[in-house]
């Protein structure tokens, strides 16, 4: 996942990692949540009867979950950003991530990590249509179904996923960005509710679990943005204060069709007005008998018009 925090409480059951490496400008750590997963999947290997794979467990979603964070971290700095610490976790990453403020720009940072998850499960789908039996399908049966999971769970707008950023990104330019945020938010309170009426439905518990966090993750969300703050994108209060907001693609065209509309307006009441200095030069120097039926209606209809509209702009 995109960053929720550029700061962790490392008194926190939660947020305890431990390090992978250390470089001049990337500190890479490991969840203790990511050891769990891997237990599970080393049962898996064991209850099939594939002992032997239980190193490949080990490998396989750490380096699935690697391959997708350093995705974002790389396109991040790509696009003039910057990361100086990440932490793999289940399904996610927690990354501290500064992207300029540009909604192109998220979009790609946060489209990245699920486009190479993609890219990992339909490699591996393709390679079990010719490994179809054996130890090799097997290996290539988990890293399909890990990169499915990464791929297609960072597509929902929780804050724990890709999601929350993309769709911010998505619909920052049609909106803007206050209520883009915001519109996230309610799409995440959907996720989470999706999640934990599928889960129950099905009777299947990681599901409902992962349904259950999204909500807490959620609700911390949706009261920080009431606070003037969001967590996804990182941005201070006062950038709400002092930052004018874009015009949405809504509001450009209703400004565009008001500044066509007066352009009608006064080309019409130019062509009026002409037609009304031609008129009554002709009165001044003929009278008005020299005027046809025609043109005292229209000298008529125009003296009209513009008595109308002195008295609508009369107080």
């Amino acid at each position: 996942m995109l960053p929720q925090s550029g700061t962790m409480d490392p008194n926190a059951l939660w947020s305890w990692s431990f390090l992978l490496w250390r470089s001049r400008s990337l500190e890479m750590r490991v969840s203790w949540l990511v050891g769990v997963v891997v237990l599970f999947q080393a049962v898996e290997f064991l209850r099939g009867g594939h002992p032997w794979l239980v190193p490949c467990a080990l490998a396989i979603f750490p380096i699935s979950m690697l391959l997708h964070a350093l995705a974002h971290i790389g396109m991040a700095r790509l696009v003039g950003g910057s990361c100086d610490l990440c932490v793999l976790s289940v399904i996610n990453e927690i990354a501290a991530l500064q992207v300029p403020m540009n909604a192109a720009k998220h979009l790609v940072v946060a489209l990245i990590g699920p486009l190479v998850s993609l890219v990992l499960w339909l490699a591996s789908d393709l390679a079990l249509h010719f490994v179809q039996n054996g130890t090799g399908a097997t290996l290539l049966g988990v890293v399909e179904r890990t990169n499915f999971y990464l791929c297609f769970l960072n597509l929902f707008a929780c804050s724990m996923f890709d999601g929350a950023r993309m769709w911010r990104a998505v619909l920052w330019p049609l909106v803007g960005l206050a209520r883009a945020i915001r519109a996230t938010n309610w799409l995440a309170y959907g996720s989470a509710g999706l999640f934990l009426v599928l889960g129950a439905w099905a009777q299947d518990w990681l599901l409902f679990m992962i349904g259950v966090f999204c909500m807490i993750a959620t609700i911390s969300e949706h009261r920080s943005i009431r606070l003037g703050f969001d967590p996804v994108l990182q941005i201070e209060p006062e950038y709400f204060i002092n930052r004018r907001r874009p015009d949405s693609w809504w509001s450009r065209w209703q400004a565009r069709r008001r500044v066509r509309a007066q352009e009608r307006i006064e080309h019409q009441e130019a062509m009026e007005q002409e037609t009304l200095d031609r008129l009554l030069a002709k009165v001044s120097v003929h009278g008005l008998p020299a005027l046809s039926e025609a043109e005292r209606g229209v000298l008529q209809a125009i003296s009209r018009k513009q008595r109308q509209r002195q008295e609508s702009t009369v107080p």
